[in-house]
């Protein structure tokens, strides 16, 4: 051991995973992300330091990803369903945007709905509760509306503003 409490020929990842905090330790990104959503994503969190990408596990809903992915009675699997992904075209530009959770340090138990595009400017949300998810297409009828809330239940949309940007329009159903 040095004077500095290193030990010499141990990894400095080893190190740096013993002062780093976790919330620092960003999770590698998805692997059902694009390779065009990857530069949008990793630019916008580049000038968001306190942000990070929410992922299925911050959902802690794993039983309920696991129905959605399995077909049942009248309702088809949804195979690719992420509870903090979404893609489409949600501002009907005729361009596809995605929405993704994102995590904001101090935040704790909620995340905020990002939604970016090559076309229009980044929209970041309100908070939601962890837990809620993000919904978007199939098996829902068109015209399809970005949805955000609790599984099983009549979620509020994020629907497209003149002028850009987004705006929670909560369920007017139960």
């Amino acid at each position: 051991m040095t004077r500095y409490g290193i030990v010499p020929g141990v990894a400095l990842a080893a190190i740096l995973a013993s002062v780093v905090p976790a919330w620092a330790a960003a999770p590698a990104e998805p692997a059902y992300l694009k390779t065009a959503d990857r530069a949008m994503i990793r630019s916008w969190l580049a000038g968001h330091p306190g942000y990070r990408l929410t992922t299925d596990a911050d959902c802690r809903c794993d039983q309920r990803i696991r129905d959605l992915r399995t077909p049942s009675g009248a309702w088809p699997a949804q195979r690719d369903f992420h509870p903090y992904f979404a893609r489409g075209d949600f501002n009907r530009d005729r361009h596809e945007d995605i929405a993704l959770g994102v995590r904001a340090v101090g935040e704790r138990g909620q995340f905020r709905v990002l939604i970016l595009s090559r076309y229009a400017k980044p929209y970041l949300s309100d908070r939601f509760l962890l837990g809620e998810a993000i919904f978007y297409g199939p098996p829902r009828p068109k015209p399809y509306l970005l949805l955000v809330g609790r599984f099983e239940t009549e979620a509020g949309s994020l629907e497209p503003t003149r002028g850009g940007g987004y705006r929670y329009a909560p369920s007017d159903c139960c």
